[in-house]
């Protein structure tokens, strides 16, 4: 059974894409300490587009696990198919913590009224925990679910292949900053060709007929 890769591409793509535009949109401090950063994040004005960005997140890492249940059905049964599925569950469940994270301030900001005040320390620790919570183990699960559906896809081109190993080592080391946007390059390279090109990505393994003694 052949599946098609166009609804696979279109997934990778939404996580892609969306994961950035939710990086952009909440802007959580972290990284160097700037309090015109925390003010800025506090900002009643900012507050509509951080908690839409934290929804894009979400919505993200739910298409991260549609991308990987397409990827899944061509995997052979065994621990490796259980060990990308079970990687992208745990991926997805961390980013979308670490998103909700980065509004969590903001939004009670926003509920509490002049009742919440916290000091820019804490915020920056927040800041830092959802941004660590992303480009951490988020990333990671991530990238060890990639890897392993590259080597586990039988009818994939040897191209494909390559890019997983690299995109899901970018991905693994996504806390270093920089390779995130290698893995976010592979995304839209892989996204695309998903999307445009013909044909099927990955054939379901032929079940052999079991033949009664």
């Amino acid at each position: 059974m052949q599946i098609s890769r166009r609804p696979a591409g279109i997934a990778l793509l939404v996580f892609t894409l969306g994961t950035f535009a939710a990086l952009l949109m909440t802007a959580a401090p972290a990284g160097n300490y700037s309090l015109s950063q925390i003010h800025g994040y506090l900002a009643p004005d900012g507050r509509a587009t951080i908690f839409a960005g934290a929804v894009i997140g979400v919505l993200a890492a739910l298409a991260l696990l549609y991308y990987l249940s397409v990827l899944r059905v061509g995997m052979p049964p065994g621990r490796g198919r259980d060990l990308a599925w079970g990687s992208g569950i745990a991926a997805a469940a961390t980013a979308a913590a670490g998103w909700m994270i980065a509004a969590a301030i903001p939004i009670a900001y926003a509920q509490g009224g002049g009742h919440v005040t916290l000091t820019p320390s804490v915020v920056y620790t927040f800041g830092v925990l959802s941004a660590g919570m992303i480009y951490g183990p988020a990333m990671l699960f991530a990238g060890v679910a990639v890897i392993v559906a590259a080597r586990q896809l039988r009818m994939v081109p040897g191209w494909w292949r390559v890019l997983g190993y690299i995109g899901g080592a970018c991905a693994i080391l996504s806390s270093a900053y920089f390779p995130y946007y290698l893995f976010a390059a592979y995304g839209v390279v892989v996204g695309l060709w998903g999307l445009l090109a013909k044909g099927a990505p990955v054939t379901e393994p032929q079940r052999e007929a079991v033949n009664a003694a």
